[in-house]
């Protein structure tokens, strides 16, 4: 198994059963990998929920979900979901989700 790989349960408890495509609203998608899935000794902290993005497969394949402002959406996005599940108690953030924020600088105060 790729450590990168998001986990399904916690995929359902953030995004929930109706997902449907970040950019076009279609309802048949693929979880995309913001930011990637990291490097050989990164593979893990990629698998943090504020790093997926639910795409269609024709937005997943397009060249421009690459671009800084579609990247910052996306992250927007993963972070209203994430936070909404955390409030509600369906997710709790864990160590792989603390350690992708730290290492792309996105935690508040570095914490």
């Amino acid at each position: 198994m790729d450590k990168s790989n998001f986990n399904y349960e916690h995929l359902l408890a953030v995004w929930h059963n109706s997902v449907q495509c970040l950019l076009c609203g279609r309802r048949n998608i693929e979880y995309h990998h913001i930011k990637g899935r990291g490097r050989k000794h990164f593979r893990a902290l990629h698998s943090s929920l504020f790093n997926c993005a639910p795409l269609c497969r024709d937005c997943h394949s397009w060249g421009a979900k690459n671009q800084y402002e579609i990247i910052s959406y996306f992250i927007r996005k993963a972070f209203e979901k994430v936070n909404e599940a955390t409030i509600k108690g369906s997710y709790e953030i864990n160590k792989n989700d603390k350690a992708f924020l730290q290492h792309y600088h996105l935690a508040p105060n570095g914490k």
